[in-house]
């Protein structure tokens, strides 16, 4: 009896430790997600804003398509959204349209009533209409009824642009803003640049995107062959040489996210005036790096890494 109760526990145990593991897509946690079908359908994330009744912010849903990039697919589905006019005084001649782009995690409708909030600040300023558009599988906005592999296939980034695309043409239509100038504010996605005319975007040079896209090109080139992960052992100073370690999927994955992780790092918290990045380690500095001199790329790959490294990592 007591050997079966110890095998029932046992077995609880594997079974809890496996249901509370994340689902994953991309290398990050599915935030705003769930991880079974049934609690799929999210529960309302704005149930507890307790938002008057007279409040001029107000939920919308948009239809859109399932995949942009199959002209034979009609599958659709709702896409939510936020908006807000109150600051065009009722203008039939909206200059200027506002558009906060959802990210990695459910959208809340503060975001088009909160005036604390930058860009609703800038809103009342400007007098612009305000909106705000979920990014599709988070919070409510659910292309699919779960999140298997073969769903997922449609969370991307090009996919959410291409939403953001449809979106400011079918609201212009809607809401008569032809002629407005579209700005979209947003971390993770800036917009489509061929149908925003203000991006909240720094400008810099080709050459430093060109370089990061040689540096990257070769060091995978180098990765090939024994003597180019030789090389790129020194490079990279690596404790233990890539040719002393039998190399897997995820080892070289691995590799690869360090040094792309700068990148990403220097452009999300661009001169976000806060820690170490009030000081630096934004798009300029690492673009300074890229530029300079006539050193290999991946040489200045290195280079960047060691200098963020320096202040994030020490």
């Amino acid at each position: 009896m007591s050997r079966c109760l110890l095998l029932f526990l046992l077995l609880v145990q594997i079974w809890a430790a496996h249901s509370w593991q994340p689902k994953f897509h991309l290398s990050r946690a599915m935030f705003g997600t769930q991880t079974d079908d049934e609690s799929f359908s999210m529960r309302n994330p704005d149930e507890k804003m307790n938002l008057s009744k007279d409040s001029d912010a107000k939920t919308d849903y948009i239809e859109q398509k399932l995949d942009h990039f199959d002209d034979s697919s009609q599958k659709r589905w709702r896409q939510r959204y936020y908006y807000n006019f109150k600051y065009t005084g009722g203008s039939n001649n909206i200059k200027a349209v506002f558009l906060r782009l959802g990210g990695e995690g459910p959208l809340r409708i503060g975001t088009v009533s909160n005036e604390a909030n930058q860009m609703m600040t800038l809103a009342k300023q400007y007098g612009a209409a305000a909106f705000a558009l979920e990014h599709r599988f988070y919070g409510v906005s659910r292309p699919t009824p779960n999140q298997s592999v073969d769903n997922l296939r449609y969370l991307s980034s090009h996919q959410a642009l291409k939403d953001t695309a449809y979106f400011i043409q079918k609201m212009t239509e809607k809401h008569k803003l032809k002629g407005a100038r579209w700005v979209t504010f947003g971390g993770s996605y800036a917009g489509y640049l061929e149908v925003v005319e203000d991006a909240l975007r720094s400008q810099h040079s080709n050459e430093c995107a060109e370089n990061v896209r040689k540096g990257f090109q070769k060091m995978t080139s180098l990765m090939k062959t024994k003597e180019g992960r030789e090389q790129l052992s020194k490079i990279f100073m690596l404790k233990a040489p890539l040719t002393n370690i039998t190399l897997s999927y995820n080892n070289i994955q691995y590799f690869y996210q360090v040094i792309y992780e700068n990148f990403q790092l220097a452009t999300q918290y661009n001169e976000v005036n806060v820690n170490p990045y009030k000081d630096g380690y934004g798009i300029k500095q690492v673009c300074d790096i890229m530029t300079r001199g006539n050193e290999d790329p991946v040489t200045k790959l290195q280079a960047v890494n060691l200098y963020m490294a320096r202040e994030l990592y020490t």
